[in-house]
């Protein structure tokens, strides 16, 4: 069978609470919804060429003014009218169905969307530049399988460290503006105190010296 799925199939059902305290439901019967008599959304909405498949065969009638339970593949089922003491507002459903003869195929949409997703290939006359072709060629010799089950990957890094440009004052000024802030607050740098001395003591940072300013680096601002 083919679904679609929707935010919402139609009103709850039945649209309130029915005491079945007085029915007579046999008690040795599997039904197939035992809360059918409590409000509430409607899950699936089968169509009736497969309703009637479902279909097994018995069949309890209860009575005037009493469901009939009829049996199917699923279990009991209980349907028909039956006496309420609640009178609720009638209630009007129009449905609205349009198909158009030129309506693209679902499978037809996830050929394009994979073609779109696709990654360049020679195979599809695309070809890698040298930059993208060695971010590939990284990719695949450096990825790992964790015996977690999650993926280790290393991030590629240019080699030309001239690129990464001049850094160093400006993470400086931030870092002296932060001091001048926790200077402010005596508990607020406290804090920020712990946090780093917790994070030097895990080994996330460790002190550097002041050569490292005479070579390329990216200072990430504080």
């Amino acid at each position: 069978m083919n679904f679609r799925v929707m935010r919402c199939i139609s009103a709850n059902h039945p649209d309130h609470n029915i005491n079945v305290n007085c029915w007579k439901l046999p008690h040795n019967i599997e039904l197939a919804g035992p809360e059918f008599h409590k409000s509430k959304k409607v899950d699936i909405l089968l169509g009736a060429e497969t309703f009637f498949d479902l279909l097994a065969v018995g069949q309890i009638k209860n009575g005037p003014n009493q469901p009939t339970l009829q049996k199917t593949l699923l279990g009991w089922i209980v349907s028909g009218k039956y006496a309420s003491n609640i009178s609720s507002p009638p209630r009007l459903h129009s449905t609205i169905c349009q198909a158009e003869e030129d309506f693209t195929s679902i499978d037809s949409v996830v050929q394009k969307f994979w073609a779109l997703e696709e990654l360049p290939s020679d195979s599809n006359g695309i070809k890698f530049t040298q930059e993208q072709q060695e971010c590939e060629n990284f990719f695949v010799n450096t990825t790992q399988v964790l015996p977690s089950g999650r993926l280790q990957v290393r991030m590629p890094f240019k080699a030309d460290r001239k690129l990464l440009g001049h850094s160093y004052e400006t993470a400086v000024r931030r870092f002296q503006a932060l001091e001048r802030k926790t200077l402010k607050d005596p508990e607020l740098r406290r804090m920020y105190l712990d946090f780093m001395n917790e994070y030097r003591a895990l080994g996330h940072m460790s002190p550097t010296n002041n050569k490292i300013q005479s070579e390329s680096h990216y200072f990430i601002p504080h």
